[in-house]
């Protein structure tokens, strides 16, 4: 749960006027503004942003609310997520959530991020395995600059690497059962969901690491694994935070044909080097 007196400050800080006016085309109409509704499609503009009352409505789909209503239609992002999306615009810091779903939310964030550090060490190692790797990267046409752009790796030839790597950096194991990146053998055995394979992180809008995305090396099947669902990552809700040109980071970089900079990747959120 989200304090309340934070949600007043937030709100308090976002001009809705401004927030629109980065996705939609606005035009003063007295002491409103209007433009053609983001949320369908319409030829002549039913959609009007309230500067009084910092609120926006379409007369022709009946979308409306407030700025964080939204930043989650309009990014097809959950009401926590919007909320930090539009404090980091704000300069404020990240509310911090005082519910245990918070709290793991959080650890998996971190996990992840500790994830792709540990991914993109594999990679630029010296053992065979990274050296082809690497080469793979090479025949897609990537580049260094862009490798380290959007935190790319390599996931080794060991289930276990992972595990212990977030072991060791004081992750519990419910933790890690949560985090979507392990699966257990019949045995009860616990490995890494990805090995042997080319890794891609997939990045929200606030560029937090959500999920992964992994390809083999060779022709084994199954070619790609990707994340399963978490309390960070949806398949149905999140694509759309992290592919705004519309497609996926992770498949416009493995698709991509040979160039210093694909230009698939350009409609990705960058990546932080990780």
């Amino acid at each position: 749960m989200i304090p309340h007196e934070y949600i007043e400050e937030l709100t308090r800080r976002t001009d809705i006027v401004e927030l629109v006016g980065s996705y939609v085309q606005l035009k003063r109409k007295g002491r409103l503004y209007g433009g053609l509704c983001p949320f369908h499609s319409e030829k002549s503009p039913s959609f009007y942003v309230y500067p009084d009352t910092q609120s926006f409505y379409c007369f022709g789909c009946g979308a409306g609310g407030d700025a964080i209503t939204f930043a989650k239609k309009i990014n097809s992002i959950d009401y926590p997520e919007a909320v930090k999306m539009l404090a980091a615009r704000a300069g404020m810091p990240e509310p911090q959530e005082d519910d245990k779903t918070g709290r793991m939310r959080s650890r998996i964030l971190s996990m992840n991020k500790e994830a792709a550090r540990f991914f993109h060490a594999c990679l630029n190692s010296t053992v065979e395995e990274a050296r082809q790797a690497r080469a793979y990267w090479r025949r897609r046409g990537l580049d260094d600059k862009t490798i380290v752009r959007f935190g790319l790796g390599y996931a080794p030839n060991d289930g276990q690497a992972l595990y212990q790597f977030l072991r060791d950096k004081g992750y519990n194991q419910q933790e890690l059962d949560a985090s979507g990146l392990f699966k257990r053998s019949p045995s009860g055995r616990i490995y890494c969901l990805f090995w042997k394979r080319v890794m891609t992180p997939i990045f929200d809008l606030r560029g937090n690491i959500i999920a992964f995305g992994g390809r083999v090396l060779d022709d084994s099947k199954p070619k790609y694994v990707n994340s399963p669902e978490t309390l960070v990552y949806s398949r149905c809700r999140s694509p759309s935070a992290v592919r705004p040109g519309g497609s996926c980071c992770a498949r416009a970089i493995w698709t991509s044909s040979a160039c210093s900079r694909p230009a698939s990747t350009q409609q990705c959120v960058p990546a932080a080097r990780p």
